[in-house]
């Protein structure tokens, strides 16, 4: 059983308010969200930092020690490009499908005309450490990062022979982790600020066009990436299951609320209505409503995933630590059968939710599984006969997906541990 004999001890009332929580938090996990994300073969083990896709086929991912891959037929095949240096590369962002940029540590940022088959190291302060570049066109671009314990955020307008810095300093360090624009003049950027013994949510906005920036305090921790969808909304993500939008231009933030306690590290949006948002552990959110409801995703990883992005609504890449691509072709979502029409599988789940025990029926020498919404596959069984007795009593409360796998067809269903 869960709880213990303290609990036992609770009153009625701690307990039904334990229930509400918990369906709460059910309900915002998944809403038979069974997710479809693919490993790639990176041909790298270094951690991957940011992925960026000019087409559905072609796409760049950067990271440690100067890593570069770069696929040409939709992640099938990814090749390790020539390092241009041994520091870390941080993101990077093309303008079109010749022009693009890469920035990472001591004030690094090479620059590509010819699709990514050469690349210019360009000069700059070394004393910089920049973590995101955003380029509106092929010679309007920002990158944030910082200096000393100030964070910085610098624009070009000449493709980069020269660069404006603003200086942001709201705290004893301030550092500037993203930068995202939705038209040449509105632009936000977020990071975080630190006074003695708390770290703090910041976001600048700019109205015109990087010239002066305006600091924001959302609620919440440290935020590592933002996102916009219009002059009016967008998203921000971080530390803590941090996860914000805003629906007045930066001004105002709003509290999301998802499946779990985790760090989020990327986010990214499609249209208006249906975004992304990956981090620690594996996780995969997703939300197809604006961001009022999020839906977590299998991603069959368990390493952090540092960045997301989609080459159209359906075709997807989530990059992270130890060279781990994932690919989706259908936004992550799979139906109950994933092989075809014909081979379904007939499965019965009870009690769910349950305690400890669950009883399946389902086809004889079917693979089961129990998942984590991290990926984490925490107990695995093959079935001996139509019906399997589970014994989950080690596991945590909360929610896990059951999958089940014979040679034709694959289900993925809900459970719930109460």
């Amino acid at each position: 059983m869960c709880k213990d004999e303290n609990e036992k001890k609770e009153s009625n009332q701690k307990r039904n308010m334990k229930k509400i929580i918990l369906l709460a938090v059910a309900l915002c996990v998944i809403k038979n969200s069974n997710a479809q994300w693919i490993n790639q073969t990176s041909n790298t083990t270094n951690h991957l930092s940011s992925v960026c896709f000019v087409s559905p086929d072609t796409g760049y991912a950067v990271g440690a020690m100067g890593t570069i891959v770069k696929t040409i037929n939709g992640g099938n095949d990814w090749s390790v490009q020539p390092s241009l240096t041994s520091y870390n590369l941080k993101s990077i962002c093309f303008a079109d499908n010749n022009v693009g940029y890469i920035v990472g540590q001591y004030g690094r940022i090479f620059k590509t005309m010819a699709g990514g088959n050469n690349w210019l190291l360009l000069t700059t302060d070394t004393t910089y450490d920049f973590n995101s570049v955003c380029f509106i066109s092929a010679d309007t671009g920002f990158i944030t990062g910082k200096k000393g314990d100030n964070g910085y955020v610098l624009k070009t307008t000449n493709g980069g022979t020269t660069w404006l810095p603003f200086s942001a300093s709201y705290g004893q360090i301030t550092v500037l982790n993203s930068v995202h624009f939705d038209n040449s003049s509105f632009g936000l950027a977020a990071g975080y600020f630190y006074n003695p013994y708390n770290f703090y949510p910041l976001v600048l906005k700019t109205t015109n066009g990087g010239t002066t920036w305006s600091p924001k305090y959302p609620i919440g921790s440290s935020l590592y990436s933002v996102h916009l969808i219009n002059a009016d909304t967008g998203y921000t993500v971080g530390v803590n299951n941090s996860l914000l939008k805003t629906n007045n231009g930066g001004d105002g933030w709003i509290t999301q609320y998802c499946s779990s306690n985790v760090d989020l590290t990327s986010v990214f949006f499609t249209s208006g209505v249906l975004g992304y948002a990956v981090g620690s552990n594996g996780t995969i959110l997703k939300t197809t409503d604006g961001g009022n409801n999020w839906d977590s995703q299998v991603s069959n990883t368990s390493n952090h995933l540092n960045s997301v992005c989609f080459a159209n609504s359906n075709i997807g890449y989530a990059v992270g630590n130890s060279g781990t691509i994932l690919k989706t072709i259908n936004g992550g979502i799979i139906t109950n059968n994933e092989f075809g029409e014909n081979d379904r599988i007939d499965v019965v789940i009870s009690p769910n939710p349950f305690n400890d025990i669950v009883q399946l029926e389902c086809l004889k020498g079917a693979d089961v599984e129990i998942i984590n919404p991290w990926g984490q596959v925490m107990m695995s069984k093959k079935t001996q006969d139509s019906r399997t007795t589970l014994n989950l009593a080690k596991l945590d409360c909360g929610v896990y997906f059951i999958r089940i796998k014979t040679d034709n067809a694959i289900i993925i269903k809900k459970i719930i541990k109460d």
